[in-house]
């Protein structure tokens, strides 16, 4: 099992969000080699190069939901037009007080 560990060794970065009721939303990007980042707005791979420059421009500190949902559909839009591939089904979240919730957009 050691061996094969060794072998086919499997490297992700991921983002982790929550929220905690004394410290309210929180976004979390860690990356393969478990370097932990606390961040406002993020994206990441191939597309999150464009992305970052549209949550540039758009993000502001405390957003209301409705702003969000607004970033949101303008950083779909830009993976749309940039990369030629039919992305139908993008599932938008939103995670606060009251739980994870689904959005419709």
């Amino acid at each position: 099992m050691a061996d094969q560990l060794r072998r086919n060794m499997f490297q992700c970065n991921i983002l982790v969000g929550g929220y905690d009721k004394e410290k309210g939303s929180s976004l979390y990007y860690l990356d393969y080699l478990a370097t932990l980042q606390k961040l406002d707005k993020a994206a990441y791979g191939y597309g999150g190069y464009p992305l970052l420059t549209v949550m540039d421009a758009n993000w502001k500190k405390d957003m209301s939901l409705e702003e969000g949902k607004e970033l949101a559909r303008k950083c779909i839009a830009e993976v749309q037009k940039r990369f030629i591939i039919s992305t139908p089904n993008i599932i938008v979240k939103c995670i606060d007080a009251n739980g994870v919730n689904i959005l419709e957009l």
